[in-house]
């Protein structure tokens, strides 16, 4: 079987696409070094607060109350000197040892990760240059799908678009970049097969939802 070739433009194409899929994955890496050192030093941060010894201290003393007797009331009479008084609260008091409250331990506070909030990035905005506008306008008045070099032979005969300073090579430049931005960043045009010739364009809403191209719209 016969290798399938690619045309000097299909080559183009593809270069430009991948060369923007690299630039993207290595924006999105820098990205994730970024966030991955900044949440190892919260770690270790974090890490060596846990390690600090929590200091202790002496244990309050308790204060033990007398207790109650227990039996019938005493009749009421004369109230008792003062003297007597204090006798029988000694009494009542038992000799013993000294029981020390336990102390509650302090509370190690954990301190808060530091860090920048993520924002949400707003969607890029892409605006239409005049070799975008004259593209669309071209596919709109043709009613078909069009290839490459079909909008290189429209743009060379519109004096609108084309310069006189222009060279053709240049003119194809602006119909690539114009068709890469078109397809593949703004989803305006779409790429549909073509037999012999690779690809065509056409507009989005010529497709059906199968992702085909309308009958009305094929060569």
């Amino acid at each position: 079987m016969k290798k399938a070739r690619l045309s000097k433009d299909d080559v183009k194409d593809l270069l430009q696409e991948y060369r923007s899929k690299r630039k993207k994955y290595e924006f999105y890496l820098d990205e994730t070094d970024t966030a991955i050192k900044k949440l190892e030093k919260a770690l270790s941060t974090s890490v060596e607060e846990d390690e600090k010894p929590v200091r202790r201290g002496r244990k309050p003393k308790a204060v033990k109350l007398a207790p109650k007797k227990r039996g019938r009331k005493p009749k009421r009479g004369p109230k008792p000197k003062a003297a007597k008084v204090r006798q029988s609260a000694k009494i009542a008091r038992k000799p013993g040892r000294k029981v020390r409250a336990k102390a509650k331990p302090a509370k190690v506070k954990v301190p808060k990760k530091r860090g920048r909030k993520p924002t949400k990035k707003a969607p890029r905005k892409f605006t239409l240059s005049s070799w975008d506008n004259f593209l669309i306008k071209t596919l709109n008045d043709k009613k078909l799908a069009l290839i490459k070099s079909e909008f290189v032979e429209a743009a060379k005969l519109s004096a609108d678009i084309v310069t006189a300073e222009m060279t053709p090579e240049q003119i194809e430049i602006k119909v690539t970049q114009s068709l890469h931005k078109l397809s593949n960043r703004k989803k305006i045009i779409a790429k549909v097969k073509y037999y012999g010739k690779g690809y065509a364009y056409a507009l989005k809403e010529w497709i059906t939802r199968k992702g085909d191209l309308m009958k009305i719209y094929r060569r």
